[in-house]
């Protein structure tokens, strides 16, 4: 589960660095991109709460901000630094979560499988053990 955690963060960070590479790509100006993303703010959660309902409020607001500054810092260094293939590591990422997503389903479904595993062994033993009898009533 960390490991889908780290790949889904990683992922976060190369979408905010192909913004940049894309946006460098279409020919905008750096000052037409740092104003843009100037604009770009987290509006928080202007509810208050007490108790457990505050500090909820208070980490969405720490999350919310979090992720914009992220996609801010992501997509300023993708644009300042253009020679990467930022559209083609992305590619490869989420290529590696579809990866990591089926092996944290494989690995769920373990308690399952091999008690099936074990069901159709025994079944074909049977269906086996069962034509060696009528085999044997032939020959006799």
């Amino acid at each position: 589960m960390r490991f889908l955690i780290f790949i889904t963060a990683l992922l976060f960070i190369m979408a905010a660095l192909t913004i940049g590479g894309l946006q460098y790509d279409a020919g905008i100006s750096q000052e037409n991109f740092t104003k843009h993303l100037d604009e770009i703010a987290w509006p928080g959660i202007n509810e208050t709460g007490v108790g457990i309902e505050g500090i909820i409020y208070k980490f969405a607001d720490f999350v919310g901000y979090t992720g914009i500054e992220i996609v801010k810092i992501g997509a300023d260094l993708g644009y300042k630094n253009p020679q990467y293939d930022y559209p083609y590591m992305l590619e490869n990422g989420v290529r590696l979560f579809k990866i990591a997503i089926i092996a944290v389903i494989l690995f769920a479904l373990i308690p399952v499988i091999v008690p099936l595993i074990a069901l159709i062994t025994i079944l074909v033993m049977g269906i086996k053990g069962l034509f060696k009898k009528k085999g044997e009533k032939k020959k006799k």
